[in-house]
């Protein structure tokens, strides 16, 4: 019982806020009643019906290609499907829908890594120490066997 007279208020406060904002709405905008409920209950245009068409064969295009495709791959596909679209559309129809592309990632060589070219420098310095004191004990026994 309790439940259904809390339904019924929140019903009734939708239906004031939905009143609220149709109000504000005409207001805002200087709109006739007659005029904003027409608006309303008007078809959606050709073009707009044509774009919620496209916006699922771009999703789907999109998708397929593991969100990999921009705009203008998307535009071969769906051209080598016979379906003429113009790329600028597709892009700003991708934007509506929030689709961005993954960005190529840059290319890594694993073996010179920071850290691998680090310890390659070390060894490297680890050598020439060894060669410098090769050379000075070579020096030391030629010193040695003259006296």
């Amino acid at each position: 019982m309790r439940l259904r007279r809390e339904h019924k208020r929140v019903l009734m406060d939708l239906e004031i806020l939905e009143k609220a904002t149709e109000f504000f709405a005409r207001r805002v905008l200087r709109v006739s009643c007659s005029g904003y409920h027409a608006w309303l209950s008007r078809v959606p245009c050709a073009r707009k019906v044509e774009d919620q068409r496209l916006a699922v064969e771009i999703t789907a295009v999109f998708m397929r290609s593991r969100k990999t495709y921009g705009s203008p791959r998307i535009y071969v596909d769906l051209a080598s499907r016979g379906i003429c679209v113009g790329r600028n559309r597709i892009a700003r129809i991708m934007q509506i829908l929030g689709l961005c592309a993954r960005e190529k990632r840059s290319f890594k060589c694993e073996v010179c890594s920071w850290s691998k070219r680090w310890s390659l420098a070390s060894f490297r310095s680890r050598i020439t120490l060894r060669k410098r004191s090769l050379h000075r004990s070579t020096l030391r026994t030629l010193h040695a066997t003259e006296q």
